[in-house]
């Protein structure tokens, strides 16, 4: 149901919709992974195309065929567009490592507050 709720608002929330009406892909299934990788897929206009690859794929598919629906259903998009995936797996990257420089930055801010106010005590 968490799921579902981070669908609301976007533009392929009917298309994962029929997904779970006509497959037996369930709303769990989906994991921040595969939303993550729809929006990437939304901002190049293909995860509709992206939702009917999913519903070919999973037309025959049965629960217990299937051992990580979640797996699974991941693979399924980062094959339907590399290029895609990879530019993803590349913007969080950047924002791993900006985050990273961000926490660096605020550790070195604090250690060089400190020595100041260090200094200061012994001018005193």
């Amino acid at each position: 149901e968490a799921m579902m709720q981070s669908l609301e608002g976007k533009a392929y929330k009917e298309h994962i919709g029929e997904l779970f009406k006509l497959t037996a892909m369930r709303a769990g299934d989906l994991d921040h992974r595969a939303i993550s990788l729809l929006d990437q897929l939304q901002s190049r206009n293909r995860a509709k195309e992206a939702c009917d690859h999913l519903k070919k794929a999973l037309h025959s598919a049965s629960r217990e065929r299937i051992k990580n629906w979640r797996g699974y259903i991941y693979t399924l998009l980062r094959s339907f567009d590399q290029e895609a995936y990879s530019a993803l797996k590349a913007e969080q990257a950047a924002m791993k490592a900006e985050n990273s420089t961000d926490r660096r930055s605020k550790r070195l801010d604090r250690r060089n507050t400190g020595e100041e106010v260090g200094d200061d005590a012994e001018k005193g």
